[in-house]
């Protein structure tokens, strides 16, 4: 939990990232806050144990670690308040379930996370909520998918699937009051703030960029309103939401070099699509910062840099073909995670024209980029 933040914009945000959640004043003078594992607390008297009386109550519910940690991801974010969660997924779930009851619809984009989708067809439907669905790229059906029911809107920027972007204002803005709830963890603080652009709540898995070392499980949702906030916190103690500190601690660390770390990976992402763009063996790459991309000019008017993760589809290839790219690789590892400093590919499902089709998503690590160019090269000649 995080009290009422200190505006990030006030500062440069490299400095915020080095900075924020550091009250070296509390803990003798060190640079990092203490990694407080605990469970029990102890109490000077019994008033003192009852709830709210003091600031920490039970592990689950909070400790200095975590607190450091929202309290950086809320002044990045611009936010007022932020809450850490065990997964990026337990945050969307934990967020959706606060914001939608019986009667309700959540609209949501159909190149979200697809574990996001599948939460709300098997769980939220289960539970009277009606789901709809629209295109980032389409804002005629986004109008027309509003109703007077109408709970929640969530999407992912850029889309999980087809890397499709929208302009957030204007999408917050024929929204109206219906809240909009953002993923902003490809981009990250870093790049893009949501909240800026109208969104009420921001995700994140903790897991991907900031974490940045494939070593940890988290999540966080980031709110623009003290009501938000404490009306997910409640769901989330409902839950049983909880986060290690450890993995808090990781994703502490993590921030620390996340301004570093992502200049890295949008060069070398750039660098890696626009190579692959022309290659022979490519029909496509579907990456926003490309100069030609469907979602280059929206993406331009919002965000300062990109993620490193993007998709491509082989010319003229099938399923079998994207399995032999991927199994020719060397260098580059095959995986279903990214984010982390360590280049991985894995096989992507891709709507062009409404029709679907495999194609390979890459995230682009740390790595000598000529290094990969020779991986990917000689992966994609063994498709001929």
């Amino acid at each position: 939990m995080t009290s009422e933040h200190r505006p990030a914009a006030k500062r440069a945000v490299g400095t915020v990232l080095t900075t924020a959640g550091r009250a070296h004043d509390g803990h003798s003078g060190f640079v990092n806050p203490p990694v407080y594992r605990g469970s029990t607390v102890l109490f000077g008297s019994y008033d003192e144990m009852a709830p709210g009386a003091a600031r920490y109550h039970y592990g689950r519910w909070g400790t200095p670690t975590t607190d450091a940690l929202c309290d950086a991801l809320a002044e990045l974010e611009h936010g007022a308040a932020a809450l850490a969660m065990c997964s990026g997924l337990a945050a969307i779930t934990t967020v959706l379930q606060a914001f939608a009851g019986a009667g309700d619809r959540v609209l949501i984009s159909r190149s979200s996370y697809a574990a996001a989708r599948r939460f709300c067809d098997g769980m939220l439907r289960r539970q009277g909520v009606a789901i709809d669905e629209f295109s980032l790229d389409r804002p005629d059906e986004f109008a027309a998918g509003l109703t007077d029911r109408t709970c929640a809107v969530y999407l992912d920027l850029p889309g999980a699937t087809n890397f499709d972007v929208c302009l957030l204002r204007d999408l917050v803005a024929v929204a109206g009051d219906v809240p909009v709830i953002a993923d902003n963890t490809w981009a990250t603080p870093y790049f893009f703030n949501p909240i800026d652009h109208g969104a009420r709540v921001v995700l994140h898995s903790l897991s991907k960029y900031i974490g940045g070392h494939a070593d940890s499980i988290l999540g966080a949702a980031v709110f623009a309103r003290m009501t938000d906030y404490e009306r997910v916190r409640g769901v989330s103690r409902l839950v049983g939401q909880a986060v290690g500190a450890d993995d808090a601690n990781l994703a502490l660390r993590g921030l620390r070099t996340l301004a570093v770390r992502m200049d890295r990976h949008f060069r070398s992402a750039c660098d890696i699509a626009s190579w692959l763009n022309a290659h022979p063996a490519i029909e496509r790459v579907h990456y926003p910062p490309l100069p030609g991309d469907r979602g280059h000019a929206a993406w331009q008017a919002q965000f300062s840099g990109a993620g490193g993760v993007f998709a491509c589809l082989l010319d003229g290839g099938d399923e079998a073909a994207v399995r032999t790219a991927i199994d020719g690789l060397g260098l580059i590892g095959r995986g279903w995670g990214w984010g982390g400093y360590e280049t991985v590919a894995c096989p992507a499902t891709l709507s062009q024209d409404g029709v679907k089709r495999v194609g390979m998503r890459l995230s682009i690590g740390l790595e000598d980029t000529e290094s990969l160019r020779r991986d990917l090269d000689a992966a994609l000649r063994g498709c001929g």
